[in-house]
C-alpha cells in the first residue's frame, strides 16, 4: 500500500519537476528541475518494478 503511495508521490513529483523546468526564466535552473524530475521518475520505476516482483 505504502509503495503505491509513494511511487504516485514520485510520479506527482516528476511531473511538477518538468513543468517547473519548463517554467523556468534560467536554463541553470530548467536543468536542476529536470535532473530532479529524472530522480523522481527512477524512484517511481524501482517501487513500480518491486511491486511486480512482490
Amino acid at each position: 500500500m505504502f509503495d503505491e503511495i509513494d511511487r504516485r508521490y514520485f510520479e506527482r513529483r516528476a511531473q511538477e519537476s518538468r513543468e517547473r523546468a519548463q517554467t523556468a526564466q534560467a536554463s541553470s535552473i530548467a536543468e536542476v528541475h529536470r535532473n530532479f524530475a529524472e530522480e523522481y521518475e527512477r524512484k517511481a520505476a524501482a517501487l513500480s518494478a518491486e511491486s511486480r516482483s512482490a
